[in-house]
């Protein structure tokens, strides 16, 4: 009797997104495992999924790990993870751009300026 075996090997590094490493980005999650017959995957954003390529969002900033569980014929399971953070330049424009003046002298929002931008 031959027992035949098969051997699952994945990496999880294959991903589009549709607007960058940006709030409420569409990233498809493209599998690269290898005899896989079935799929679990964990966003870390409270979504799962049992598609082969399956797409998700991330609503705030912050570092996610995505984690693909690959299952083959026989049961076994093999597993890859890949962080993504998400970091919008919207939170750093809004510590840079003043949202009142005060003109009062003391050099701190005395005018309406965007430091950032070399006029």
């Amino acid at each position: 009797m031959i027992l035949s075996t098969y051997q699952i090997s994945q990496s999880l590094d294959s991903y589009n997104t549709s607007n960058g490493l940006n709030v409420d980005a569409e990233f498809t999650f493209i599998d690269t495992s290898s005899n896989a017959v079935s799929w679990y995957w964990t966003f870390d954003n409270g979504d799962n999924s049992t598609i082969q390529d399956p797409t998700t969002y991330y609503d705030l900033n912050g570092s996610y790990t995505v984690t693909q569980y690959a299952y083959g014929t026989v049961g076994c399971v093999d597993s890859a993870s890949l962080e993504i953070v998400i970091n919008t330049v919207e939170e750093d424009i809004n510590k840079l751009i003043p949202n009142a003046i005060s003109p009062n002298g003391d050099g701190n929002n005395d005018v309406w300026k965007l430091n950032l931008l070399i006029l």
